[in-house]
């Protein structure tokens, strides 16, 4: 028996993969992405009431702008005005891939 039967006889008594056994239920990758979205941890943004999230919001851009001139204002605020724009283009994007 040489080297190479070892190994082949080695791989038949081997236990199946995991691509084996999904293979051989009647699980799609549907009922795998239900299942995916059904056990994601949620943001605590998610779970927040919408008006909740508007006080939210009132109170962090009255800490945020604490001490600034209208023109730091200004800068920060298109700032964040465009990192929430990036942010909402991105998930659009990600939502129309395969």
């Amino acid at each position: 028996m040489g080297e190479n039967d070892i190994g082949k006889s080695a791989a038949k008594n081997a236990a199946p993969s995991d691509v084996d056994v999904l293979a051989s239920c009647d699980v799609s990758q549907d009922d795998i992405d239900k299942l995916n979205s059904a056990f994601a941890p949620r943001l605590r943004l998610e779970i927040l009431p919408s008006r909740a999230g508007a006080v939210l919001a009132a109170l962090l851009a009255e800490l945020m702008t604490e001490g600034l001139t209208p023109d730091q204002m200004d800068i920060l605020g298109n700032f964040i005005s465009s990192v929430g724009s990036l942010i909402s283009y991105k998930a659009s994007r990600d939502g129309l891939k395969p």
